[in-house]
């Protein structure tokens, strides 16, 4: 079963502004009538969403210095 994925642009429920949740199938009518309120919009993951590790493209590497300080 294929899952629709969406990204927040609004809060809605649970979710928060920028969150990104899949639903099935047997959701759509919701989801479109969430769409048309500009609550939810369609999310396609580009080359940057798509696995790894969320630290290292945001450059963190969670390594500390010697006094405890980010580097």
């Amino acid at each position: 079963m294929d899952k629709i994925v969406v990204k927040f642009l609004k809060p809605h429920g649970i979710y928060t502004p920028g969150d990104i949740a899949g639903f099935d199938e047997s959701h759509v009518e919701r989801l479109e009538k969430l769409a048309k309120s500009e609550v939810v919009e369609l999310y396609k993951a580009d080359k940057a969403d798509e696995g790894g590790d969320a630290n290292k493209r945001q450059g963190n590497t969670g390594r500390r210095g010697a006094a405890g300080e980010a580097n």
